[in-house]
C-alpha cells in the first residue's frame, strides 16, 4: 500500500507541476493580450477560449495533489461533537460518497471527451479541439479518485486499531 501511495503522490505532484506551468502560461497570456490590445489595438485571437481551457487544466490537475496533501478545507465543527463511533461511520459514508461522485464525474468527463473527438468540435475563434482539454481534465480527476480510494482504504484499515485501543 505504501508503494501505491508513493506512486500516486509522485503522479499527483507531477500533474500539479503541469498545473503550475499552465497557470504561468495563463498569466502571461492575459498580460500579453492586454499589452497588445492597449498598445497595438490588436489582441490575441481566442484569448478568452484559451484562458478558459488553461484555467480548467489548472484546477483539474492541481486537485489531486491538494487532496494528496490534505490541503482541502474540512468543516468539522458539527461532526466533532458526535460520539467517536458515529464520527467514524460518518467519515466512511462521506468518503464513499465523494469517491462515487467523482468516479462518475470522471467517467462522464472522459465520455464527453470521446464524444467531442468523434464530432470534431472546435472552439469558435481559435479553432482548437475541445477534446484535448477534456481528456486532461478527466486525467486530473482520475488521479483525484485514486487518492480518494487510497484515503478510504487507509481509514478503514485504521478502524480496528481504534477499536483495540478502546476509542469506541
Amino acid at each position: 500500500m505504501e508503494k501505491t501511495v508513493h506512486i500516486v503522490g509522485k503522479i499527483s505532484k507531477l500533474l500539479d507541476r503541469f498545473a503550475q506551468f499552465a497557470l504561468i502560461i495563463l498569466m502571461l497570456l492575459v498580460v500579453v493580450n492586454i499589452v497588445l490590445r492597449v498598445v497595438f489595438g490588436s489582441p490575441i485571437l481566442g484569448t478568452y477560449e484559451i484562458t478558459g481551457f488553461l484555467f480548467a487544466i489548472v484546477i483539474s490537475l492541481a486537485i489531486g495533489y491538494c487532496s494528496f496533501q490534505d490541503g482541502h478545507i474540512k468543516v468539522e465543527f458539527l461532526a466533532e461533537r458526535f460520539p467517536l463511533k458515529l464520527q467514524i461511520v460518518t467519515e466512511i459514508i462521506l468518503k464513499i460518497a465523494a469517491l462515487v461522485f467523482f468516479t462518475i464525474a470522471t467517467w462522464a468527463i472522459w465520455n464527453y471527451g470521446i464524444y467531442l473527438k468523434n464530432v470534431g468540435e472546435v472552439s469558435p475563434s481559435a479553432k482548437i479541439h475541445f477534446y484535448y482539454f477534456v481528456f486532461i481534465i478527466a486525467a486530473g480527476f482520475a488521479i483525484f479518485c485514486i487518492d480518494l480510494l487510497i484515503k478510504l482504504v487507509v481509514f478503514i484499515k485504521d478502524v480496528p486499531q481504534k477499536w483495540s485501543k478502546g476509542y469506541w
